[in-house]
């Protein structure tokens, strides 16, 4: 049996009427087949598959629509990308070009400038090099510490030191009125202990094993230090002379005197190793430790006076002993022509025993206080100053002429006491501050 023959669609008069003329081929195929009796009455168009036709149709039109916009878009992008990249590559080589134009510039100058800056400096000292000292010669280097001989080490020095403490302020003077009535807080010249300077002296012996570089050594430190104060009442009716102790009198003061003992014995045992760093012959590095032993003792002695009969004393007197651990580095720097530079660093740790006794007394003592305990005082000390040293054939010889720093913490204190009837409660004021040394240290060291 034959399969009824497709029969191409026609386009109803009633379209054609309406100007429905030019309707595309692809569209009209697309449709399904329809009987003869479809066609007869002009009904093909109005076959069921029509809609999905002119769905399928508007759906390629706007892919095609899209696809050319999409290619469009792509285009002026890519055009675009391609002259933003010849751009920056233009930019990045003026930038390069600039770039290197400046460094060559700057190290051109660079090297102009020190051209001209070297050249007078190198002919001034070529025209001078034969009036400077010559370094020494290797054969003679080994003779700036002779560090390759053992030796004994005796060593005196001359020192000349003041003390300097707080806390130490014993009157106050007037130098304005107030008023008569007025309770006042203190108004004047504070009147305070001042240390003169004093001699003393520094012992050493040691041993220098130059095989191993090694250096055992002994000091003794031996100082006295006084202070002698006093002030007296302002001429003026109106003006008074106050102590900063507490002191009962029937009239006021005319005079107010300090005097102050200050003893400092120090004792060193040292074990000290000798290095040469970065095999520098011209400087010498001793690191060492041991151990150091501490004695001080104080005594401050203020009067009050209303007359040379009818005066008040005051005392603070405290005393410590202590023994601990010391840590040293010192340095001797070679200059030239036998002159060095020669310093030492150290601190070192103590633990020992502290007394101070508070007293006053007028006629008889109305004041008497004793404070002791162990403690620790931390210690600090610096020393720097030029020196000369020559080596000869029987041994080497060192003068040395420098200042002297060293402090010790945890020791002043000065005891205050309110007043009161026996059986009442009394305030202790306890003011507290760092005793402090320096002054000028000479040195005269012999090793043979």
């Amino acid at each position: 049996m034959k399969s009824p023959a497709r029969i191409s669609p026609k386009i109803p008069k009633k379209l054609k009427a309406a100007g429905c003329r030019n309707i595309p081929s692809d569209f009209l195929e697309a449709a399904e087949p329809c009987s003869q009796s479809d066609q007869r009455y002009g009904l093909a168009f109005l076959s069921p598959s029509v809609p999905l036709v002119v769905i399928k149709f508007l759906k390629n039109r706007w892919l095609s629509i899209a696809y050319v916009f999409r290619d469009r878009v792509h285009a002026t992008y890519s055009q675009k990308r391609k002259r933003f990249i010849i751009k920056e590559k233009i930019k990045f080589c003026h930038y390069k070009r600039q770039t290197w134009t400046r460094e060559l510039l700057s190290k051109t100058y660079g090297l102009l400038t020190v051209l001209l800056i070297a050249l007078p400096i190198g002919a001034i000292g070529k025209a001078t090099a034969s009036k400077e000292p010559q370094p020494p010669q290797p054969n003679k280097q080994q003779n700036l510490f002779n560090g390759h001989q053992p030796a004994v080490i005796l060593s005196g020095e001359f020192i000349y030191w003041t003390v300097v403490e707080g806390d130490v302020d014993y009157a106050v003077r007037m130098t304005k009125p107030l008023p008569g009535e007025t309770t006042t807080l203190a108004q004047g010249d504070v009147a305070s202990t001042c240390f003169d300077w004093d001699p003393g002296y520094r012992l050493s012996l040691g041993y220098f094993r130059a095989p191993n570089f090694w250096e055992l050594l002994g000091e003794y430190t031996f100082l006295h230090v006084n202070a002698n104060d006093s002030t007296e009442q302002p001429a003026t009716s109106d003006l008074f002379l106050n102590g900063t102790f507490p002191h009962i009198f029937s009239g006021n003061l005319t005079k107010a005197t300090s005097e102050t003992l200050f003893h400092y014995r120090l004792v060193n045992l040292l074990a000290k190793r000798v290095f040469f760093p970065i095999n520098n012959p011209h400087l010498r590095l001793r690191l060492g430790g041991g151990i150091t032993a501490l004695w001080l003792r104080q005594s401050w002695k203020v009067r009050y006076f209303i007359d040379p009969n009818d005066t008040t004393t005051v005392r603070n007197r405290w005393r410590y002993w202590g023994i601990g651990p010391r840590i040293q580095l010192g340095f001797d720097w070679f200059w030239g022509n036998d002159i060095y530079v020669t310093g030492q660093f150290a601190m070192a740790l103590v633990v020992g025993h502290y007394r101070n006794r508070f007293s006053q007394e007028t006629t008889q003592p109305i004041g008497d206080a004793l404070f002791q305990d162990y403690r620790l005082s931390f210690n600090s000390r610096c020393l720097v100053g030029p020196s000369y040293q020559k080596s000869f054939s029987w041994g080497r010889v060192e003068l040395f002429v420098g200042y002297e720093f060293t402090s010790w913490t945890n020791l002043q204190e000065i005891y205050r006491s309110t007043t009161s009837t026996p059986e009442a409660a009394k305030q202790l004021w306890t003011n507290k501050s760092p005793v402090s040394l320096h002054g000028l240290t000479t040195r005269l060291t012999l090793n043979f």
